[in-house]
């Protein structure tokens, strides 16, 4: 990678490239969709542009999931750096992408793994995670979400 490209990912998270304004954008993305055979997952939290062109939407265990399932040989996490990696561990024969490299969680951000590892020395490696257990979960499927599961 030349510095000029990996400048710009340090700086931005993504690359700034110029786009022809009249390509139709989402018909260049279901094309390469199908060529490289990818699925787009989406944090729910996206934008409803990403929703309405993403494959799947749900949360961060939900998409997870999801990801396990899927067919595809390239996943496309449109989520934070975490969710991504976890996908990486489930799916380790499959391309993972996150377009934006920048796109962190700021509660994964304040524990660093040096700081996590001084606890775990401190607590005897007794960890205890506390969850709230959701009333409700849903999870969105397919281009137009209709399937609740």
């Amino acid at each position: 990678m030349n510095n000029n490209i990996y400048n710009t990912l340090l700086k931005f998270g993504y690359l700034k490239q110029k786009i022809n304004p009249d390509m139709d954008i989402l018909s260049e993305i279901n094309r390469l969709r199908k060529e490289k055979n990818a699925t787009i997952l989406a944090h729910y939290y996206q934008t409803p542009e990403i929703q309405d062109l993403s494959d799947y939407i749900g949360d961060s265990l939900a998409l997870a999931q999801r990801a396990e399932k899927v067919n595809s040989d390239i996943i496309i996490m449109a989520g934070v750096h975490f969710m991504a990696e976890t996908i990486k561990i489930l799916c380790p024969e499959k391309k993972v992408l996150i377009p934006d490299l920048n796109a962190g969680c700021s509660l994964a951000d304040s524990c660093p793994a040096e700081k996590f590892s001084e606890f775990l020395s401190r607590n005897d490696h007794d960890v205890v995670i506390q969850t709230d257990i959701c009333k409700r979960c849903q999870f969105f499927a397919g281009p137009n979400h209709s399937s609740r599961i």
